[in-house]
């Protein structure tokens, strides 16, 4: 029965569900992440978000990238945890960002000034996320 028992520890591990994700960017920054954070499984990236017209609904890392008027229905629909952003990205409009504001997610804005920067921001995730 002890082999019953670690095939229902698997199963558990894996059903495990984590944190979902929005990052703002399509950057090669924004790609480095999203593959750390997946990688290291500590959240599933459940979309980009982008404002250029010629990479929306393309497929990044498995996940969809969308125009930031999505990003509402994004955290309603798939229960998105955490939205990432850059202190050099301006992709979302003021008024997006004060709909977001009214959703039950939290944002968390990272910045490029840092040494190592995939390092400290994925630190920075996880404490986020706690």
């Amino acid at each position: 029965m002890n082999w019953l028992r670690k095939i229902g520890e698997q199963w558990f591990l894996k059903s495990k569900s984590l944190p979902k994700i929005i990052i703002v960017g399509i950057d090669t920054h924004c790609y480095q992440l999203a593959q750390t954070l997946i990688e290291h499984k500590d959240a599933e990236v459940v979309a980009f978000i982008d404002d250029e017209p010629w990479t929306n609904r393309t497929e990044l890392l498995g996940a969809k990238v969308h125009y930031p008027s999505d990003m509402a229905a994004l955290v309603t629909r798939k229960q998105v945890r955490l939205i990432i952003d850059f202190d050099t990205s301006e992709q979302v409009p003021e008024s997006i960002q004060q709909e977001l504001q009214s959703l039950p997610v939290e944002q968390i804005v990272l910045s490029h000034a840092m040494p190592q920067p995939l390092t400290c921001w994925r630190t920075q995730i996880l404490e986020q996320l706690k």
